[in-house]
């Protein structure tokens, strides 16, 4: 397990995790990701969950997985 903290400094109030986990599965692993810390109550912060929530999944994970599978 990984995690990274992110520490808001501009005074929203947005701190958060980002959780990795790696877990057999198979002859393989599966790769699990939680960004935790949202307050959904806060409009601002829901806009940001929406908003990180996609960049993870289009961005940041499938460029992990392009590099992942080039390695094996």
């Amino acid at each position: 397990m990984l995690q990274i903290t992110w520490a808001d400094r501009s005074g929203s109030g947005l701190d958060s995790i980002v959780t990795w986990r790696l877990e057999p599965e198979g002859r393989g692993t599966r790769m699990l990701m939680e960004h935790s810390g949202f307050d959904l109550d806060s409009p601002f912060q829901a806009i940001a969950h929406r908003t990180m929530g996609s960049g993870w999944r289009s961005s940041v994970v499938r460029s992990m997985l392009t590099v992942l599978e080039q390695e094996t």
